[in-house]
């Protein structure tokens, strides 16, 4: 099977994806902040949401998304 995407294209799902979908460390966050997606990362359902993760991004973090 064959994608039909282009590298570029394939390379901005496969950050999106793993920016909602990766169990992203605290270290992890602050190393990529600035590479991140933070709104898909609002959206990650497979994090640790823990209060010193909130209040270490908070200004980065989508608030009406992670609601």
């Amino acid at each position: 099977m064959k994608l039909n995407f282009s590298k570029d294209e394939f390379v901005d799902l496969l950050h999106l994806h793993l920016c909602s979908n990766y169990s992203f460390t605290i270290e992890q966050l602050e190393k990529y902040k600035a590479l991140l997606d933070w709104k898909e990362v609002s959206t990650n359902q497979v994090m640790d949401w823990n209060y010193e993760l909130l209040k270490k991004f908070e200004h980065y973090l989508d608030w009406k998304v992670l609601e």
